[in-house]
């Protein structure tokens, strides 16, 4: 018996300025159920247009793009989203910000209470529940953008540079908390990265995008991890494959970086 893949995309192309610009171009992909896979690509290369489209936010100029089996048509609660700027509301407390999307869903106010102390202690930010976010530090803000979204248990998460503006050292224990709490509680995420040693930790599959009109150049399963997380990221560092792997990503890069430039 078949079984549909979570989402599929079907020689998808994607059009702006009245088909003058042409973002994504006959992409096609299916995505697993509790799989971490990256979108890497050089920049404007359709990646986030391709996110959007599976958020629903968006859709194909052709192909078709599916959630078990069914078209996407718009956004919905089985998708959530995790941006690069910091997205939490200035008036809301941390608790509040985590409550709001939970209070649209109906939840009680004892549930969602309940669920954000959970959700804010696992990002280990319930010692600031009652603050602000003016008075909390990036990664901080990240923390509760994040606990947003994974309070209302989506299946999808869909996270676009989620940790771009962060500084180095913020930013590897921010990839090592996703790691944990994905492993907490198992979902499917689509991540957009442009740091490959990000994408090679985080991902259990990477596929790299190429130059505009973005189509798919590689489709990389990261078979070195044999099925595994790896919770702590210098542990990475001691396989080979990694090594070689990244060097094979960065050379993509550079061929599609300098391609692009010689047709300026």
């Amino acid at each position: 018996m078949s079984t549909i893949p979570l989402i599929q995309a079907r020689s998808v192309s994607k059009d702006f300025n009245k088909g003058t610009v042409q973002a994504l171009d006959n992409v096609s992909f299916d995505l697993d159920t509790n799989q971490i896979t990256a979108f890497v690509g050089p920049s404007g290369c359709g990646k986030t247009t391709m996110l959007r489209m599976i958020a629903g936010l968006d859709h194909p100029t052709r192909g078709t793009l599916s959630l078990d089996g069914k078209s996407i048509e718009n956004p919905g609660p089985e998708r959530g989203m995790v941006f690069q700027t910091y997205t939490s509301f200035p008036w809301l407390t941390a608790r509040k910000n985590v409550e709001y999307g939970l209070n649209i869903l109906g939840m009680s106010r004892s549930d969602r209470r309940s669920r954000a102390m959970e959700i804010l202690e696992r990002v280990r930010l319930d010692h600031v529940a009652d603050e602000y976010p003016g008075g909390l530090s990036g990664g901080m803000k990240q923390r509760i953008a994040l606990a947003r979204t994974l309070a209302q248990k989506p299946r999808i998460v869909l996270m676009d540079e989620p940790f771009g503006a962060l500084d180095a050292q913020v930013r590897w224990e921010m990839q090592e908390l996703l790691i944990e709490l994905i492993e907490a509680e198992p979902r499917t995420v689509v991540v957009i990265t442009h740091d490959l040693g990000e994408a090679l930790y985080l991902a259990d599959r990477i596929l790299f995008f190429t130059r505009q009109p973005g189509r798919i150049k590689a489709d990389i399963d990261l078979n070195f991890k044999k099925g595994k997380r790896i919770k702590d990221k210098q542990a990475i560092f001691d396989f080979k494959e990694y090594h070689e792997l990244e060097k094979q990503l960065f050379s993509m890069m550079r061929e599609e970086i300098t391609t692009s430039r010689k047709q300026i």
